[in-house]
């Protein structure tokens, strides 16, 4: 909760910034900071330590988690990029800057 409360609070100081972001990149940020640690959750039948052991992995496996949820639930295909993107932005080691994003709208999300 505490990723979608900072989410929420650097969209809103980018808005008071001048930026305009459609409605549609809002919700598929707020969605992305919710599933961002998903990648720590343990299957029912892990029951061996706890989920901290993924924490090298947790990315890839909460953008693994967040595509089938996608596909269990009907989402547009085309959202699963922007997503899977914007997750990628949550590693420690990430470089932003060589993030695709592929969609004009979504470059101005690392302005920032």
């Amino acid at each position: 909760m505490d990723c979608l409360l900072v989410t929420t609070k650097l969209i809103h100081g980018a808005f008071l910034n001048g930026v305009n972001f459609e409605k549609r990149d809002v919700t598929l940020g707020l969605i992305s900071a919710l599933l961002h640690d998903t990648g720590y959750i343990q299957a029912v039948e892990d029951d061996t330590g706890t989920g901290a052991k993924y924490t090298v992995c947790h990315i890839q496996r909460s953008i693994d988690f967040m595509k089938k949820y996608f596909h269990d639930n009907g989402f547009p295909s085309e959202y699963l990029p922007i997503c899977r993107n914007l997750l990628r932005c949550t590693g420690l080691d990430v470089k932003i800057a060589k993030i695709d994003f592929n969609h004009e709208n979504m470059k101005s999300w690392v302005r920032f």
